[in-house]
């Protein structure tokens, strides 16, 4: 169960992303070690999920693609259970909206359309949505 505590906690963690434990337990008012109990806690619950390292893949040679996904419907869970296997796949949304959902890819630029076509055949996916990222505008 979350309190006012935890959405401080998140809430200075996700404004400041390289805050240090002893400046959010400044801002949350609370000791360092309880806001290493509420994170550890957070992640547990699943409620906050990694460390939001943010990278410049351009910057590396790499390019990296949002690739909404149309599954039908009979065969969604068995394709999400075989795109989440894919190393180059870094994050998958389930969504509603445009897209059934949303698959974030991170891989060479000499490979990610292949990468692409690797999802693209996979038994159940009507059609596949690239969106390259050209530029950071606001993260």
């Amino acid at each position: 169960m979350v309190d006012e505590l935890d959405i401080k906690i998140i809430v200075a963690m996700d404004n400041d992303p390289n805050a240090s434990i002893e400046q959010v337990a400044k801002f949350a008012g609370v000791s360092k070690g309880t806001v290493r109990n509420r994170i550890m806690k957070l992640k547990k619950e699943q409620i906050v999920i990694g460390n939001g390292l943010k990278v410049k893949w351009r910057a590396l040679g790499m390019d990296e693609v949002y690739l909404g996904l149309d599954i039908m419907p009979e065969l969604y869970l068995k394709v999400l259970d075989s795109v989440k296997e894919f190393d180059f796949v870094k994050k998958l949304f389930s969504t509603s909206g445009d897209h059934s959902a949303i698959a974030y890819i991170v891989a060479e630029s000499s490979k990610i359309n292949d990468y692409i076509s690797k999802i693209d055949g996979i038994n159940g996916v009507k059609k596949t949505y690239p969106a390259f990222v050209t530029n950071i505008i606001k993260y």
